[in-house]
């Protein structure tokens, strides 16, 4: 049909054709009698358990959440724009990236995520965005879609803005970088949604305080941050705990001969918490040349945490069935002398929660 013909004569010489993308991405629950309704947060808490690896039941934690993003130092980029056209382009290029992509990113996230659950119908396999445009982000999921989900628009983001690309120019690199703050906030089924999103606000606020060195500035920036069950990290520490914590949900639910007991979570967030102490104190009573040394330098500090750490590893080495051992000394390796960057005992605490809340079990829930 012709789009005169759609619109009527009378007003097709007076009327203007076009679209703009819209953040619509919705689950959907296929009632008896044939009807969709949106999917709840009761339902929402349910896709949140996990298939137990040996397909006998569900295992995991019945939580929804809320994730939300904004861009940082938004404000300095408008404001270097020295023509119209460039403001305008910016303006565009934001929107577009906020409300064009994110649906295609809240349904592979969720579906990726939610692969192993089978019951969970396809229109389902999605999370619920609320609002995405300039360059603010809300959305609703089960509380294990939502840190795939970050991880996902914030790789996004930076590849559509070539953040970090060599190949730019001096002085293109000392404006504010292309990066974005995120707060995650889990809860149970019958917490009010307006509170958990208050409560994801103020997470997201601190985050852009939160100033570090960037290896590829020559200043200091804000933000480009992510805070989750009470810790803030980086982008990439975050990623890092991320598949830390899928790992350690492998050696947790390994047939039970060879599994690694729960109890080891607890001795790993307690090795957190003293390095913890430990990098406060020496914070305290470093002088600001020094701590700026300690951040470029290795991040991760050795103190009473590392030889504590050091004994506690050795006798849960020698007390674990033979299928760990191997597992178990590549954790006190990467813990005592770390190849990688950031080091595993800078973002080991969220791990550990984690793989806790992947691996419990009814009984656990009720106790």
């Amino acid at each position: 049909m012709d789009y005169k013909e759609l619109l009527g004569k009378s007003v097709a010489s007076t009327t203007t054709l076009g679209f703009r993308f819209v953040g619509l991405a919705t689950p959907f629950t296929q009632e008896e009698g044939g009807q969709t309704s949106v999917r709840d947060t009761e339902k929402f808490c349910d896709d949140a358990l996990l298939s137990r690896p040996n397909g006998t039941g569900k295992i995991g934690s019945t939580f929804y959440g809320v994730l939300r993003m904004d861009g940082d130092g938004m404000g300095e980029r408008f404001e270097a724009c020295a023509t119209l056209g460039e403001l305008l382009s910016l303006n565009e290029s934001t929107g577009f990236f906020f409300e064009g992509w994110i649906n295609h990113f809240c349904k592979a996230s969720a579906q990726e995520v939610l692969r192993d659950r089978e019951d969970v119908p396809e229109t389902a396999r999605c999370a619920y965005c609320l609002f995405a445009g300039g360059d603010d982000v809300l959305i609703v999921a089960p509380w294990r879609v939502l840190p795939a989900l970050a991880l996902a628009i914030n790789n996004g983001y930076a590849r559509f803005t070539a953040t970090g690309n060599p190949l730019h120019s001096e002085e293109f690199q000392r404006l504010p970088e292309f990066h974005l703050s995120a707060a995650l906030v889990i809860e149970k089924q019958f917490f009010p949604l307006y509170q958990l999103d208050a409560y994801a606000d103020d997470d997201l606020k601190d985050n852009k305080k939160l100033t570090h060195k960037a290896e590829t500035l020559v200043r200091w920036r804000e933000g480009d941050a992510v805070s989750f069950l009470g810790k803030t990290l980086h982008w990439e520490s975050f990623a890092q705990a991320q598949a830390f914590g899928n790992d350690l949900f492998r050696l947790l639910t390994l047939p039970p001969a060879n599994a690694l007991a729960r109890a080891f979570l607890q001795r790993l967030r307690w090795l957190a918490q003293q390095y913890e102490s430990d990098l406060v104190a020496s914070w305290k009573n470093a002088e600001a040349e020094q701590q700026e040394k300690l951040e470029s330098s290795r991040g991760w500090l050795q103190g009473k945490w590392s030889w504590r750490a050091s004994y506690a590893l050795q006798q849960a080495i020698a007390d674990a069935e033979p299928g760990l051992k191997d597992a178990l000394s590549n954790i006190r390796k990467e813990l005592l002398e770390p190849t990688n960057h950031p080091a595993l005992i800078t973002y080991l605490h969220l791990a550990a929660q984690w793989a806790d809340l992947l691996t419990r079990t009814e009984e656990m829930k009720h106790a």
